[in-house]
């Protein structure tokens, strides 16, 4: 066989090799559900409420979790403060801006790794104002 026929052949079957491997990690790295999570902030601490979305019903209730988080998805967190000092919110490295008294903020997040992850306020050291969300 010649060299050309030889470089030809190893050009096709590397070509065949990365498009093969690189379709099999994409999908496992790409988003698979939207989640939305609920965090409430008062003067006693902090609660995370996780919803998978919204049922059928008209009126759009949102429909609570079962169990951890799978990897890959995403969770967009509206956190509301309804306590009288301002607090911020901060998981996986992410952080929102300080919120007032009264006053909401969004953040959105991609769970790219299985764990266990710590959330709270960094303006607060309390116990009560931290937690941690499961991830699979």
């Amino acid at each position: 066989m010649s060299s050309l026929k030889v470089f030809a052949l190893l050009i096709v079957i590397s070509g065949v090799a990365l498009s093969s491997g690189g379709t099999a990690s994409y999908a496992t790295t790409a988003p698979s559900q939207h989640y939305q999570a609920l965090v409430t902030i008062t003067n006693k601490g902090m609660k995370l409420f996780e919803f998978v979305g919204y049922n059928d019903a008209p009126e759009g209730d949102l429909v609570p979790t079962s169990g951890p988080i799978p990897r890959g998805d995403n969770i967009s967190f509206t956190i509301i403060n309804h306590g009288t000092k301002p607090q911020d919110f901060t998981i996986l490295g992410y952080k929102t801006p300080r919120i007032r008294p009264g006053h909401k903020a969004q953040l959105h997040v991609v769970f790219a790794y299985r764990g266990t992850f710590r959330y709270g306020s960094t303006l607060d050291k309390a116990p009560s104002f931290h937690g941690v969300i499961h991830v699979y």
